[in-house]
């Protein structure tokens, strides 16, 4: 009976272990096929992983990564959520989240989880930026440019954010500084920039 009991525990030890690594499996064949851009096929194979084993923050990013990349931004927010709460520090699933609540317009709700990105990790230029561009949407340009000011100083070569708060000054009432922004931007290979230029700074 011990035998027999042990014999058991040893195959269930093993079937544990199997199942744990096809589960890492397909996440990592899931990863290759989106760095292929092949994000439907990334998407399947995420999902059997995580039938597998729905115990990874990683697998929760990474498919809410590529729900967002197929435009389904709730379900992208849905496993952001999911990667959260198994891992309540992880901060580019808060950036991340916030950036899929901004594209369906609730920018109020994605500032709180730049907010939170950036109590995590203070020099998140990702979550400056974001933050930025939905104080922008909210009117508020004062808001935007401290933001996009703090991205210069952690990133000086970051074009689209000279750009970016060139178009909060403007709105800000600062034409000067703004395209004084547009064409720093554009010398650092923003090529958008020169339109605003040329449209606004006659």
């Amino acid at each position: 009976m011990k035998h027999l009991l042990l014999l058991m525990a040893v195959l269930l030890a093993h079937q544990s272990i199997t199942l744990a690594q096809s589960a890492k499996d397909l996440f990592s064949i899931g990863f290759a096929k989106y760095n292929a851009k092949d994000y439907r096929g990334a998407l399947e194979d995420y999902n059997k992983s995580i039938k597998l084993d729905a115990k990874s923050a990683v697998v929760f990013y990474n498919r809410g990564v590529v729900k967002a990349r197929l435009e389904d931004y709730q379900g992208a927010i849905e496993d952001y959520t999911k990667a959260l709460k198994l891992d309540t520090k992880d901060v580019a699933s808060y950036n991340n989240r916030g950036v899929s609540k901004a594209v369906l317009g609730n920018f109020k709700s994605a500032i709180d989880d730049y907010n939170k990105a950036l109590t995590l990790n203070p020099k998140s230029i990702e979550a400056y930026y974001s933050r930025a561009y939905a104080k922008d949407q909210l009117k508020d340009a004062p808001g935007a440019i401290a933001d996009y000011t703090k991205v210069i100083q952690l990133e000086p070569s970051y074009a689209e954010a000279y750009n970016g708060r060139g178009v909060a000054k403007f709105k800000n009432g600062d034409k000067k500084g703004a395209c004084a922004d547009w064409k720093k931007a554009g010398e650092l290979g923003f090529a958008g920039a020169f339109q605003n230029i040329k449209a606004r700074c006659k």
